[in-house]
C-alpha cells in the first residue's frame, strides 16, 4: 500500500492532508450495495437508527478487541465525510477507479486467493 505515496514524498505536498477516495460520490448504505453486488448477495438491507447502534458499539468495543464498528466510526459515518479524489491522484499519478470496479476487483482477488467464498 505505501508505492502510491512514493512520489509525495519529496514534492510539495509533503506534510499535507491527502483525502484517498474515489470518483464516486456514495452514502454508506450504497458502498455496502456495491459490495452485496459484487459478491453476488441478494439480501434485503435493514436500516438501523444510529440511536440504536451507538449503545450497542460502545458495548462491543468493550468486550472485543475487533468490533464491527467503534464510536468514533459511528461518528464519522454519521458526519458524511467526504473528500476531493483529485488533489491525490494529480499528487500521486493515480487513476481515481469507479466504485462498482473497484470492489468488483477487490472481490475477484480475494476469491481467487482463497479469502472469500463462492
Amino acid at each position: 500500500m505505501a508505492w502510491p505515496f512514493r512520489p509525495a514524498l519529496g514534492g510539495p505536498a509533503r506534510g499535507q492532508f491527502c483525502a484517498l477516495a474515489g470518483p464516486d460520490r456514495v452514502s454508506f448504505a450504497e458502498f455496502i450495495g456495491a459490495i452485496a453486488q459484487a459478491m453476488g448477495v441478494r439480501k434485503p438491507m435493514v436500516r438501523v437508527p444510529m440511536a440504536l447502534m451507538r449503545p450497542v458499539a460502545a458495548v462491543l468495543q468493550r468486550l472485543t478487541p475487533n468490533p464491527p464498528a467503534t464510536l468514533d466510526e459511528l461518528t464519522m459515518l454519521a458526519a458524511g465525510n467526504v473528500g476531493d479524489p483529485r488533489p491525490a491522484a494529480e499528487e500521486l499519478g493515480l487513476t481515481l477507479t469507479p466504485l462498482a470496479a473497484a470492489v468488483r476487483e477487490a472481490v475477484d482477488q480475494l476469491r481467487a486467493a482463497g479469502r472469500l467464498g463462492g
